[in-house]
C-alpha cells in the first residue's frame, strides 16, 4: 500500500501563502501538512562553507541563514486515504497555478513508514501551565490536558489559529458557561478544551465534513468522553441550539463574514464569541461585520489573529 507526498517549494514573502495549510486540509482534502524549516545540518553547511567552526560567527551569517530559509520554504502535503491520487493531483494542479510556487513534486512512498513520519511533526503543545494538547500516542505523559489524534479534522493546536483560540478561551475559562458550540469543529480540539474545564455543560460539535466529525468522535474516545450525554457531535445544523453562552468559529475570514448572521445569532446575550482563522490584515474587515459585539481582546501569532468578542 502506498501514500502520496506533494512537495511544493515557494517564496514565503507572498501573503497568499499564509492560508496554504488551511486550503490543503479543508478545500483539497489532504490528510496532513507540515512546513519545512531549516535543519541543523543545513545550518552547519552554511557555517562550514565560511569556516565558522567555532567561536561566535558575525551577525551577518544569521541574516543569510534567515534569507536562505525564506528562499527555500517548502510545504509537504500527504494523501493516504480514499481516492488519495485524485486529491493529490487536484492539490498539485492548484499549486502549479500559483505564481509564487517554484517547484511541485509528487512522490509515491510506502505506507509502512507513514505513522512514524506523521507523528514526528506532532509534539505536546502547552497552552498554559495546567493545560496542554497531548498527542494521543503519548498518553503516558502525565501533563494535564487533552489527548488529540491529528486526523483529517483541521485543528491540532500546531496551527496558530487553534492555539490562539485556546489562549483566548483560557483567559475566560473560570466564567460559568451554560453551554458551548464548536462551530466548524474540525478535530474537536476547541470543544474538548472547554470540556476539560467544564465537564458538566452541554458542548455541541458541528461541522459540514463527515471526516471531521469522525475525527472529533475519535478524540472524544481518546479522552474517554465518548459516552458522555452532554457532548453532541452532528452534521445537521438543525440540531444546534438556538443560543450558546460560548461559541467558537475557527474558520477562514471570508467564511466568517459569509456566515455572520448564523454565527452571531447563536450567541446569547452577554455570551462570548471567539473568532479565528483570520489573517492579520483581515481583522478590521471581520470586526466591521461583527460590530454588534463588544471587542474584548485581539491576539496575534505570526500572520494570524483571533478575536474575543462579547454580545
Amino acid at each position: 500500500m502506498k501514500y502520496l507526498e506533494i512537495v511544493a517549494e515557494f517564496n514565503e514573502n507572498n501573503f497568499e501563502l499564509d492560508n496554504l495549510n488551511t486550503v490543503a486540509l479543508k478545500d483539497y482534502g489532504c490528510d496532513g501538512v507540515h512546513e519545512y524549516s531549516l535543519e541543523e545540518d543545513e545550518i552547519d553547511k552554511l557555517l562550514g562553507a565560511r569556516s565558522y567552526g567555532g567561536g561566535n560567527p558575525p551577525s551577518e551569517i544569521f541574516d543569510e541563514i534567515e534569507e536562505h530559509s525564506k528562499r527555500n520554504q517548502i510545504i509537504y502535503a500527504y494523501c493516504f486515504s480514499e481516492e488519495n491520487e485524485k486529491r493529490a493531483i487536484s492539490w498539485m494542479n492548484f499549486l502549479l497555478e500559483q505564481s509564487f510556487i517554484f517547484r511541485v513534486d509528487l512522490i509515491e512512498k510506502p505506507y509502512e513508514d507513514w505513522n512514524e513520519k506523521w507523528r514526528e511533526h506532532y509534539q505536546e503543545i502547552e497552552i498554559a501551565e495546567d493545560f496542554s494538547i497531548i498527542p494521543s500516542w503519548q498518553k503516558e505523559n502525565k501533563t494535564k490536558g487533552i489527548y488529540l489524534y491529528p486526523g483529517q479534522g483541521f485543528g491540532t493546536g500546531q496551527h496558530e489559529t487553534t492555539y490562539l483560540c485556546l489562549k483566548l478561551f483560557y483567559q475566560i475559562k473560570n466564567i460559568s458557561f451554560s453551554n458551548c458550540l464548536d462551530y466548524g469543529c474540525g478535530s474537536g480540539v476547541l470543544g474538548l478544551g472547554v470540556r476539560f474545564f467544564h465537564p458538566k455543560i452541554d458542548i455541541d460539535f458541528y461541522d459540514i465534513e463527515k471526516e471531521a466529525l469522525e475525527n472529533t468522535k475519535q478524540n472524544l474516545s481518546y479522552n474517554e468522553w465518548e459516552n458522555e450525554k452532554n457532548l453532541n457531535v452532528f452534521i445537521d445544523p438543525e440540531k444546534m441550539k438556538d443560543e450558546y453562552s460560548l461559541v467558537f468559529a475557527n474558520i477562514l475570514a471570508n467564511t466568517l463574514i459569509e456566515l455572520k448572521e448564523d454565527i452571531s445569532s447563536r450567541v446569547k446575550e452577554d455570551g462570548y464569541l471567539i473568532l479565528s482563522g483570520i489573517l492579520n490584515e483581515q481583522v478590521e474587515d471581520v470586526l466591521d461585520h461583527y460590530k454588534s459585539f463588544k471587542r474584548i481582546q485581539l491576539r496575534k501569532k505570526g500572520d494570524w489573529s483571533a478575536i474575543l468578542l462579547k454580545r
